[in-house]
């Protein structure tokens, strides 16, 4: 297998999921179910990290990620919640191997994940795990339609898109993301 890249995404205040990240090319994003941790998917990982770049993680609870005592730092929907995030430190990662600068940007009072600047180029990124509902549509391209410039905006997802756009804005599939050098 090759090198194991390891770390924590911070995912809420004081809560951060360890995860481990091994191989090159298109990446596959294992989710461990209530009975294993990312060792599951470790013979997965092996075979299959000679071809793709393959991402296991830790849910919280499960150390080393962060365990939380509070009933309310579980669930399923923030279980969700927490494969956008493993999602948005892949794509933050990647603009930064690519020569970008990136930090989280603001409009009014509503967040645009990544804006990331190279020389005279910018652009902006928001990512979603999945587009599910009107209201994550609206949130993720909506942010993006109200900013007053030309530069390119993107929202990355793992929803099944090929060649998708909405209003100016592209919508990339991680895979695609992640396997363009911006």
């Amino acid at each position: 297998m090759s090198d194991i890249r390891t770390g924590f995404v911070p995912v809420a205040e004081d809560v951060r999921l360890y995860y481990e990240d091994t191989g090159e090319g298109a990446p596959i994003l294992f989710v461990h179910e209530f009975g294993g941790d990312y060792r599951s998917w470790e013979h997965q990982a092996r075979y299959l990290s000679r071809r793709f770049r393959i991402v296991t993680f830790n849910a919280r609870g499960f150390p080393p990620s962060d365990c939380p005592k509070e009933a309310e730092y579980y669930g399923f929907d923030i279980s969700v919640e927490d494969i956008g995030k493993v999602l948005e430190n892949l794509v933050y990662h990647h603009l930064r191997v690519c020569g970008w600068q990136v930090a989280a940007g603001r409009l009014d009072r509503r967040e645009i994940d990544f804006v990331a600047t190279r020389q005279e180029e910018t652009i902006y990124v928001q990512v979603a795990y999945l587009l599910t509902d009107e209201a994550t549509h609206t949130r993720e391209f909506g942010n993006l339609l109200d900013i007053p410039d030309n530069y390119p905006k993107l929202v990355v997802s793992m929803d099944p898109v090929i060649g998708a756009s909405h209003k100016g804005i592209r919508h990339l599939h991680i895979r695609e993301f992640l396997l363009t050098e911006w």
